[in-house]
C-alpha cells in the first residue's frame, strides 16, 4: 500500500512539473503503518465528468493538448476514460494518475491518444475531433493510435483488438452508441491503419514454448499423483480413540469401503500402545499405533477393498466368518535382523452390518474381496 501511495504522489509531481492540468500534490500522511495512508491533493471544486459536460472546440483542444504534454516528457497515463476527465469552466482536467508510466513504449502512448479521441467523440463527433487532432498530431501518429492488434495467424475485429487496451468504462460506453466511432475515425484516415502484431515468433520463443509444453506433460501427471496421494494421506479424523463403541469413526470407515461388512476397532489396547492417527479416504482407511518399544508407527491397520494373499499362509482366525492369513518377511541390513509380520484377514461370510467389529491385528471386508491387514516390526505386538 505504501508503494502505491508513493507512486501516485510521484506521478502527480511529474505531471504538475510537466504543466498538465492535474491536481497539485501536497504529500501524504501515514495513518496506519503499511496499511492506511491519506494522499492530500488539490480539489477541483465545481468540476463535472466529461460524460456529463458540454464539449466544444476548447475542451477538445485541451484533451488533445493533454496527450501532447504527456508525450513530450515521455509519459503515459494508461487510464484515459470519461471518469478521469473533468470539465470546469470550459477547460479539461486530468485526474487519477496512479497508473502513470514513465518512458513507455510508443504503442502505449498511442493508446492514450486513441482513448482520448474516443472519449471526446462520445460528446461530439469523430469528424470534429479528428480535424482538431491534426493540429497536434500527424496522420501517421493518429493511424498508429487506431491500429488494430493481432496475434500471429489470427485476425481480430477492431473491437476485440481495442478491447485489449480500452479502460473498462470506455469499453462499456462504446457499444451503447448508435455510431461506430472506431469505424468513423478509420474512414477519416488517408490510409487504413496497419495491424500491430503483439506477439512475434522467433526460434527462441518457439523453443521456450516447446519446453513449456514438455514440462507440462511431465509435471502435470506428477502433480495429479501427488495431489491424490496427499489427499489420501492428509484426511485425518483427529480422534484419540477408535473403540468399538465409537460410532462416528466406524461409520466413516464403513463408508470408505462400502463392500466391507466389518470394520476395524480397538477392544483392548495393550499396555504401552497409543493410537497415533486414524485416516479415512474413499476406498481406504488406516489406523496407526505407536508403541513404547518399537516407537512411532510400529503398527498400522489398513482397511481396503481387496486382499493380496501372495506369500501368505492361512492360520486360525479368531474373528467368526473371516479367514486369517499370516505373512512374514526377514531382512538383514548392516548386521541387524528385522522381522516384519503382516496379518491378513479376508471375509468369507455373508454380509453383515457395518458396525461389526474386529480386534487390532485383523482385517475384515466384503465377501471374498474386502480385507484388513496389520503390519508391524519385531516383537512390539502380537497378532
Amino acid at each position: 500500500m505504501r508503494r502505491l501511495v508513493q507512486q501516485e504522489d510521484y506521478a502527480l509531481h511529474k505531471l504538475h512539473l510537466a504543466g498538465l492540468p492535474s491536481p497539485r500534490p501536497y504529500g501524504f500522511v501515514e495513518l496506519t503503518p503499511d496499511w492506511e495512508y491519506l494522499l492530500v491533493t488539490e480539489f477541483f471544486d465545481g468540476a463535472v465528468e466529461l460524460g456529463e459536460a458540454e464539449v466544444n472546440d476548447g475542451v477538445i483542444d485541451d484533451g488533445l493538448g493533454i496527450i501532447r504534454k504527456l508525450w513530450d516528457p515521455g509519459l503515459a497515463h494508461r487510464d484515459i476514460k470519461p471518469a478521469n476527465l473533468l470539465v470546469r469552466d470550459g477547460h479539461l482536467l486530468l485526474i487519477d494518475v496512479a497508473f502513470v508510466e514513465a518512458r513507455p513504449s510508443p504503442w502505449r502512448q498511442a493508446v492514450d491518444l486513441a482513448n482520448m479521441m474516443l472519449c471526446l467523440a462520445l460528446r461530439s463527433s469523430p469528424e470534429r475531433v479528428y480535424r482538431r487532432a491534426l493540429q497536434y498530431f500527424t496522420n501517421e501518429e493518429i493511424a498508429e493510435a487506431f491500429a488494430p492488434l493481432t496475434l500471429p495467424g489470427f485476425a481480430h475485429t477492431p473491437w476485440v483488438a481495442l478491447g485489449l487496451a480500452l479502460p473498462s468504462q470506455l469499453r462499456r460506453k462504446l457499444p451503447d452508441e448508435s455510431r461506430d466511432l472506431y469505424a468513423e475515425f478509420v474512414r477519416l484516415l488517408p490510409t487504413p491503419p496497419q495491424p500491430i502484431r503483439i506477439q512475434r515468433w522467433s526460434a527462441r520463443r518457439i523453443g521456450l514454448a516447446l519446453l513449456a509444453v514438455l514440462g507440462l506433460v511431465i509435471v502435470l501427471p506428477a502433480v495429479i499423483y501427488w495431489g491424490v496421494r496427499s489427499d489420501r494421506v492428509n484426511t485425518s479424523l483427529f480422534i484419540s480413540d477408535v473403540g468399538c463403541t465409537s460410532r462416528e469413526p466406524l461409520w466413516l470407515m464403513a463408508q470408505s469401503v462400502p463392500s466391507a461388512p466389518l470394520v476395524p476397532c480397538v477392544q483392548n489396547l495393550p499396555a504401552g500402545w497409543r493410537l497415533a492417527d486414524t485416516r479415512v479416504q474413499d476406498g481406504y482407511s488406516r489406523i496407526t499405533f505407536d508403541t513404547d518399544r518399537a516407537g512411532k508407527g510400529a503398527v498400522v491397520v489398513e482397511l481396503a477393498a481387496s486382499c493380496d494373499l501372495a506369500g501368505a499362509v492361512e492360520v486360525t482366525s479368531e474373528q467368526p466368518g473371516a479367514r486369517r492369513y499370516l505373512r512374514s518377511e526377514r531382512t538383514s541390513e548392516l548386521a541387524a535382523t528385522t522381522t516384519r509380520t503382516a496379518t491378513l484377514v479376508c471375509d468369507a461370510s455373508p454380509a453383515r452390518t457395518p458396525t461389526s467389529s474386529c480386534r487390532v491385528g485383523s482385517r475384515c471386508g466384503g465377501p471374498g474381496k474386502a480385507s484388513f491387514r496389520s503390519r508391524g516390526t519385531g516383537e512390539a505386538h502380537r497378532v
